[in-house]
């Protein structure tokens, strides 16, 4: 026996709404994550520039 729904149209506007704020919130994350790997990126090379740095200082 099926459950006949009320209000279908309210269901569909908030399933939509909640898949909305979801993909919202996954292209925030994106968002953060790569601005991570980019600073992640920028201090490895400050890394790797103060070991020359430091080698060429120790010769």
């Amino acid at each position: 026996m099926e459950q006949q729904i009320k209000n279908p149209q309210y269901v569909i506007n908030s399933l939509t709404n909640q898949v909305a704020m979801l993909a919202q919130e996954k292209a925030l994350r994106d968002a953060i994550i790569t601005e991570q790997q980019l600073e992640i990126e920028t201090l490895k090379k400050e890394i790797e520039e103060l070991k020359k740095k430091d080698d060429k200082s120790a010769k």
